[in-house]
């Protein structure tokens, strides 16, 4: 059976600020390759880095598994190297590229990508990306860590800034549904700071977004 990736996340963490325009890495298209029984490979292209000192970290988990996340190799920066056989010649673009090997197969996983650029980086900032699916809160009947039963609602507090700010969008593989089943609200956005919500579908909530108090308190989304 295929192994299916239902969720990744994208960061381009600015390590210093800008210098040399051509030093900066400026993100490019992402790209999830096919997957194996056992494998996951990653395409990630990019402009700039001239001086190619950008780094990509990975870490991966089992889909629920409560944040255990594991390091994967870092991806490989390739671009510019060429290749000639028989008379074709072939070169390389300006990527990261590698892959997750060994894995369980029929099973979801989580990846998490982190680019660094002592240069500094251009992107859209954080992309988290839901595969199609109906995404049940009450399928994830069990108390927190505070022994509270889950209630329906989720509360995501990372803070994203106007230039940089937090997508989470439909992968483009079908229709991304959140059924709140009945809760009050579902998602309080309080404490977090620009996040676009795109490509998504929400029914049976009250509620979708609980995020200001009449500028007394609350987020930009």
């Amino acid at each position: 059976m295929r192994k299916q990736l239902i969720l990744f996340c994208l960061t381009f963490l600015i390590v210093g600020a800008l210098r040399a325009q051509s030093n900066a890495t400026k993100v490019g298209e992402f790209i999830i390759e096919p997957p194996t029984l056992e494998n996951l490979g990653f395409e990630w292209y990019i402009d700039g880095d001239d001086n190619r000192n950008a780094r990509v970290e990975v870490e991966y988990q089992i889909a629920g598994s409560n944040h255990e996340w594991k390091s994967g190799m870092p991806l490989l920066r390739i671009g510019g190297e060429h290749i000639g056989r028989a008379g074709i010649g072939y070169t390389t673009p300006h990527m990261f590229a590698g892959s997750i090997l060994d894995l369980k197969p029929d099973t979801n996983y989580e990846v998490r990508f982190t680019l660094e650029d002592p240069d500094g980086v251009q992107g859209e900032g954080d992309i988290i990306k839901i595969h199609g699916g109906l995404y049940q809160g009450g399928l994830l009947n069990y108390p927190d860590w505070h022994n509270i039963p889950f209630d329906g609602t989720y509360w995501p507090t990372a803070k994203g800034i106007a230039e940089l700010p937090i997508v989470i969008e439909a992968a483009g593989d079908g229709e991304v549904i959140f059924d709140g089943q009945g809760a009050a609200n579902l998602f309080n956005a309080m404490a977090t700071d620009h996040h676009i919500f795109q490509g998504l579908t929400f029914r049976n909530v009250d509620r979708v977004f609980d995020a200001d108090r009449k500028h007394l308190a609350g987020a930009s989304i």
